[in-house]
C-alpha cells in the first residue's frame, strides 16, 4: 500500500513559500541557522533526504538561513579590522 507515501523533494535554496508549496503532505518544523554566503530565508538543510519515501505527515525538520546582520545595509567585506 504505496498511496500514502510521498517522495521527499529537496527543497534546497527554496523560499519559505515554496518549501510549504513542496512538503504540503509532510509536517515542517522549522530551524533557524545564520549562513552568511548563503542567500537569507532560503532552506539550509533538511533532515530528510530528497527522493526518501515517507508517510504523508511525517515531521520533517528544515533549517532556514536567518542572518544576522541582514538589511543592515552594509555590504563590505567580512574581514573584521583587517587582521
Amino acid at each position: 500500500e504505496e498511496a500514502n507515501l510521498v517522495v521527499v523533494p529537496n527543497v534546497i535554496g527554496m523560499t519559505e513559500t515554496e518549501y510549504r508549496d513542496a512538503l504540503k503532505d509532510l509536517v515542517i518544523e522549522v530551524k533557524y541557522e545564520s549562513n552568511e554566503n548563503k542567500t537569507d530565508k532560503t532552506v539550509l538543510k533538511q533532515s530528510i533526504s530528497a527522493g526518501a519515501k515517507v508517510k504523508k505527515g511525517t515531521i520533517i525538520t528544515i533549517t532556514i538561513n536567518k542572518r544576522e546582520n541582514a538589511g543592515n545595509g552594509n555590504t563590505e567585506d567580512t574581514n573584521q579590522n583587517g587582521g
